[in-house]
């Protein structure tokens, strides 16, 4: 493209002055050559041959009020199509970790999965989680069952609710090939999974599932927190 459409995000440096917000308003954006722009002696090279950099020109109704500055780069986003997404800004070695499906509710609320102490899956490290939301009685044994799909398992089909098996509203998300337990304690249980540290595993997808027995909670005594997914970046 020639010129940016509108709405485009950008990364802006100020290379030759401070950004002024007025640039945005009552300046205008002109595509220039990368072989204009040079940082720290070194010229900024495009790669596809095109315009890669975008400069906010002076404006003509208040030339005095603006310093020049320039953007690299622009993605144009339209967040009124997506008003209900997260977005992650990653590189293809960035450990990643999400949560998705839904738990089910026990006696303290539905129990809770996140990153414990931001232990993201690194090579060589720990994926920690942990599960909140939990009853509150001492001793109360808490499971994470680790998995290689969130498609399928040894008992069918996933997502699989498990409404037959005496928990109704609840859902298996993963393939639960592996589990770790642990007890709870002040309605929280922690876990930790080793990542080995060769680079064979980068990129490698793990899903996890967390569950806490709660005699309250259903017939099987037994309830479940949403799911994390996991990319093992460096």
């Amino acid at each position: 493209p020639t010129n940016p459409a509108p709405g485009a995000v950008g990364m802006g440096s100020s290379f030759y002055g401070p950004i002024n917000f007025w640039n945005a308003f009552l300046g205008s954006v002109t595509p220039v050559a990368m072989q204009r722009r040079v940082l720290d002696g070194e010229v900024w090279k495009t790669i596809n041959g095109g315009y890669d950099s975008w400069e906010v020109q002076r404006s003509t109704l208040f030339p005095w009020a603006f310093q020049d500055a320039f953007f690299h780069g622009y993605v144009h986003i339209d967040f009124n199509q997506f008003p209900n997404d997260t977005w992650y800004l990653v590189t293809p070695n960035t450990p990643i970790h999400r949560t998705f499906g839904a738990g089910c509710a026990g006696s303290q609320g539905t129990p809770q999965l996140l990153v414990d102490h931001n232990a993201m899956p690194r090579l060589g490290g720990l994926w920690g989680l942990r599960l909140q939301n939990l009853p509150l009685a001492g001793s109360t044994l808490a499971s994470m069952a680790f998995g290689l799909s969130d498609t399928s398992s040894p008992g069918g089909a996933l997502p699989l609710p498990l409404a037959a098996a005496g928990m109704p509203g609840c859902v298996l998300l993963t393939s639960a090939d592996a589990t770790l337990l642990a007890f709870a304690s002040g309605g929280a249980a922690a876990f930790g999974l080793s990542i080995p540290a060769s680079s064979a595993f980068l990129g490698f997808q793990l899903y996890a599932q967390g569950g806490v027995l709660d005699a309250a909670a259903n017939a099987a005594g037994l309830v479940l927190s949403e799911g994390a997914a996991a990319r093992i970046g460096q």
